[in-house]
């Protein structure tokens, strides 16, 4: 399942150039489009993308304008958005996200909430890594700025020029892309973010056929519980409790999660470490972002945790509007 339309917020790189490789040519597919043909030469990862797509037997096709582009593997196709015809860029932003999406092979995680919504977020993980690849190679080979799918899209970007430079594995980077993706909105529902739209889609959808099929999901958490509704959190507790081992209780995790919103850690940047019963928390982006934890002190309940979370966020946004209020 991807409902993320591809073809929407982009980096101001992409949509600022975007007229200028616009062509009147009608196109029979997307691939036929003469915009798209300078773009398909100067980035190798597309042009792989697209000859294991056919390998695969699946086609690019135009679709309804104003539809948006998605991952159809039912019908085995790709669709683009027919509005994006003779904008090179915009088709090629769309179509490499999309390729991440058939490139994705991991298998579906129906064991609980928080791990189905984790699997689907690496999936949009994967497709956004494709997107800021392709861009990375283009701007390389000297061509325009083709923009990443997302309001984020300066952190995927971030990400990218890391696991580019060899500082972090391709698994890292997929994680630190989920660390932020999950706050992105679906273009579908604009009334939740991603954390929120997979956990309902799991809820409504994946429970009822567990059921039916004699497979009853754990419980929920009290504290992913909290964190799906999009709780200031989340995105923090999501990057630590994957790093963390099995065993060290969620209301831990968390915990050192707020700590590590107090410090300034941005959540896609959070990197653990930890020796014996002590954790520490770095900054990847920032040097001397860093907290440490002792692990043998009992963790504040969750709800003291998630209560602090959410005044800390509110200080900051309370901040920003004082010192946007100062820059007028």
């Amino acid at each position: 399942m991807s409902t993320f339309h591809s073809d929407g917020n982009t980096s101001p790189g992409g949509s600022a150039s975007a007229a200028s490789a616009r062509s009147t040519a009608r196109a029979a597919t997307p691939l036929d489009d003469p915009a798209v043909a300078p773009l398909l030469a100067q980035s190798e990862t597309l042009r792989a993308g697209l000859a294991g797509l056919n390998a695969d037997g699946y086609a690019v096709e135009w679709g309804a304008a104003g539809k948006g582009t998605y991952y159809d593997a039912r019908n085995r196709r790709i669709v683009v958005d027919s509005n994006a015809m003779g904008d090179g860029e915009r088709v090629v932003r769309s179509l490499s996200h999309e390729l991440g999406h058939h490139k994705f092979k991991e298998p579906q995680e129906y064991s609980s909430r928080s791990a189905y919504v984790h699997r689907q977020l690496r999936n949009e993980g994967a497709a956004t890594l494709e997107n800021s690849l392709v861009r990375a190679e283009i701007l390389a080979a000297g061509g325009p700025d083709i923009g990443v799918s997302g309001r984020n899209s300066a952190a995927y970007e971030r990400i990218t020029g890391e696991y580019l430079a060899g500082r972090i594995d391709r698994d890292s980077a997929l994680n630190r892309i989920v660390g932020v993706f999950g706050a992105e909105v679906p273009s579908t529902d604009h009334t939740k973010n991603y954390l929120d739209y997979y956990g309902d889609h799991y809820d409504a959808k994946i429970v009822p056929w567990l059921k039916s099929i004699g497979k009853i999901p754990e419980p929920i958490s009290d504290v992913q519980s909290d964190l799906d509704r999009g709780h200031p959190a989340a995105g923090m507790y999501a990057s630590l409790r994957r790093q963390f081992a099995a065993e060290v209780s969620d209301a831990t995790v968390l915990a050192v999660a707020v700590k590590a919103q107090e410090s300034g850690i941005k959540a896609g940047d959070a990197e653990l470490r930890m020796q014996g019963d002590r954790v520490w928390v770095f900054s990847s982006q920032t040097p001397g972002f860093r907290l440490q934890a002792d692990l043998t002190v009992p963790p504040p309940s969750v709800q003291e945790s998630l209560e602090r979370s959410a005044q800390l966020d509110g200080q900051q946004v309370a901040q920003q509007q004082m010192l946007s209020g100062i820059s007028r």
